[in-house]
């Protein structure tokens, strides 16, 4: 009755009416190597397991994890489609990185952990991370960088004394 919905219909008038059912997720099975990788449907993290109840339809998966390029690909899930087992990272090396301040042996932390004193050279993988340079007498600085695969990672910082004008 169309009239318990707010529709009245008046001589000579059409109405078009369209009716859709909201589809119900069904169960599918998502196998990466490595297994413990985590897994996204058009952004959001479904967890690292396998099993994810997802909305029948095309998306965006994405499949990371800390060390490994990810893998970004469209999928259609439908009832006969549920497996999704191709999907294979690949390592990412470490690369040299060197961090100079002058003056040197400054502590050095790196997201938030002290990695030691500057000048300061280790592997890293390829990304960006946030630093804190202090030492004694001088201003704490306060920085990112960004380690890069093909490139030199040589950051070179300058420590300004406390009490000292700086411009």
């Amino acid at each position: 009755i169309l009239a318990d919905r707010g529709i009245h219909l008046r001589s000579r008038e059409i109405w078009e009416l369209k009716i859709t059912a909201e589809k119900k997720p069904i169960y599918i099975n998502i196998v990466s190597d490595p297994a413990d990788a985590e897994k996204f449907i058009d952004g959001d993290s479904l967890g690292k397991g396998r099993n994810f109840k997802v909305i029948p339809g095309e998306h965006t998966l994405r499949v990371s994890k800390e060390g490994y390029r990810p893998v970004e690909k469209t999928i259609v899930v439908s009832e006969s489609k549920t497996l999704f087992d191709e999907i294979v990272l690949t390592q990412i090396d470490v690369v040299p990185v060197t961090i100079n301040t002058t003056p040197d042996k400054a502590d050095l932390y790196i997201n938030g952990t002290i990695r030691g004193k500057t000048n300061w050279a280790d592997f890293l993988l390829p990304g960006s991370y946030d630093l804190r340079l202090i030492r004694e007498g001088y201003f704490e600085k306060d920085t990112g960088i960004t380690v890069k695969e093909k490139s030199q990672n040589q950051f070179q910082f300058k420590l300004i004394k406390i009490g000292r004008a700086h411009v």
